[in-house]
């Protein structure tokens, strides 16, 4: 309802001007939506990462089948979240023409499925981090993408005061993406999720008991590989914007325009 009240009023806007509303109607709700649902979403993670509740903590005495098996009320809220926001608003939404990429649909489904995977229950144990902790990097990203090159930069740039704070908004984002993206999301898959599903895989004493930790296994790692594939694109894209322009472009125009940075 949001999504469309929003895109509704932002085609109703006055065109014209640095932040004409009109040419990008959809991105800009899906944007007003997106906000305050990854503020939820770190906050929801960060709360139960730090301070775990008694059923997490049991999970986690358990070993790696209670991390995997045992029902976490904090996971299970998280997933129903996300699982509710992919189906009823993010999937349909990157279906439009305005927002459609092909990589961002597949990283939608993606979460979709790993939400309701979890809520069968599995893995809720980490779905606090995977979840909602890693959101951290998103909050700056969705104000960062507003003002990419291909949309509102123009406004951003428009006097010292906001180019500064556009500046430092990007650069957060990207200090944010590599920390949180690219390091800690990896470091947990490899020495935190990862053992805990190849132990129940090769302790799986059928194909029916294999099916969940190998369906989870096919897609963390992908999921991984495509936080990895994001932060070389992004780390590209700095690279690109510190070095010298050529004489007549200015070095911000060189950024790739597919990604956000």
């Amino acid at each position: 309802g949001v999504q469309l009240a929003c895109t509704a009023l932002f085609k109703a806007l006055p065109a014209g001007g640095s932040f004409d509303t009109t040419r990008f109607p959809v991105f800009l709700a899906h944007q007003v939506v997106a906000l305050p649902l990854m503020i939820l979403l770190t906050y929801m993670g960060c709360a139960a990462y730090y301070s775990p509740a008694a059923d997490s903590q049991l999970a986690d005495a358990a070993g790696a089948h209670g991390r995997s098996t045992y029902p976490v009320a904090a996971g299970r809220d998280i997933s129903l979240v996300i699982l509710g926001m992919q189906l009823f608003w993010d999937l349909p939404v990157t279906l439009h023409a305005e927002m459609y990429d092909a990589v961002n649909l597949a990283h939608h489904v993606g979460m979709a499925i790993s939400a309701a995977l979890s809520l069968s229950p599995y893995v809720q144990y980490w779905v606090p981090f995977f979840g909602g902790l890693i959101e951290a990097s998103s909050i700056p990203l969705v104000l960062a993408d507003v003002f990419h090159p291909k949309r509102y930069q123009d406004f951003a740039e428009a006097t010292a005061g906001r180019s500064k704070a556009n500046f430092l908004l990007r650069v957060t984002f990207l200090l944010a993406y590599l920390l949180v993206r690219c390091v800690w999301f990896p470091a947990t898959v490899a020495f935190g999720v990862g053992p805990d599903l190849l132990s129940e895989l090769r302790g799986a004493e059928d194909a029916a008991a294999a099916l969940s930790p190998a369906l989870a296994l096919l897609l963390i790692l992908p999921l991984t590989f495509l936080q990895l594939h994001w932060g070389r694109l992004l780390v590209r894209q700095a690279m690109k914007a510190l070095a010298p322009p050529p004489d007549d472009k200015p070095a911000y125009d060189q950024l790739d325009d597919q990604h956000v940075l």
